[in-house]
């Protein structure tokens, strides 16, 4: 079964996206990229098996934090990055594409079903 981090900051967001998750996945929700690197700093000295795809859901008010993001990857280097980002937000979208991150669902109707059949279908590439 896959390990997920879900990274938000909109709790009821997030308790959504997370109840849908759960049915196919072990899913640990964080509220907030600061949360999500406490949590993988152990597994990284540990050396225990990091999340399989860590998601960051994006909101219409966040700005795309490059170096947040860089450095949640090199601390979770086995861990794929996918991003949920916001379909009214093309700014959010432009930043994404600049940076060549290819990883990101548009987040339109019934995202939680979209994203529970990405990650089944297992299309998430290395970053």
């Amino acid at each position: 079964m896959k390990t997920l981090f879900y990274v938000s900051r909109n709790s009821a967001t997030s308790f959504m996206v997370c109840n849908q998750l759960a049915k196919n996945f072990e899913v640990h929700p964080f509220e907030g990229v600061e949360a999500c690197m406490e949590a993988i700093k152990p597994l990284k000295q540990s050396r225990d098996e990091h999340p399989d795809v860590i998601i960051f859901d994006y909101e219409d008010s966040d700005t795309l934090n490059v170096k947040e993001l860089r450095e949640v990857y090199q601390s979770a280097e086995d861990s794929n990055l996918l991003l949920l980002l916001p379909s009214s937000s093309q700014n959010l979208l432009f930043d994404v594409i600049r940076e060549g991150i290819v990883n990101y669902i548009v987040k339109k109707g019934d995202y939680p079903t979209q994203l529970t059949a990405h990650l089944l279908s297992d299309k998430i590439m290395a970053v």
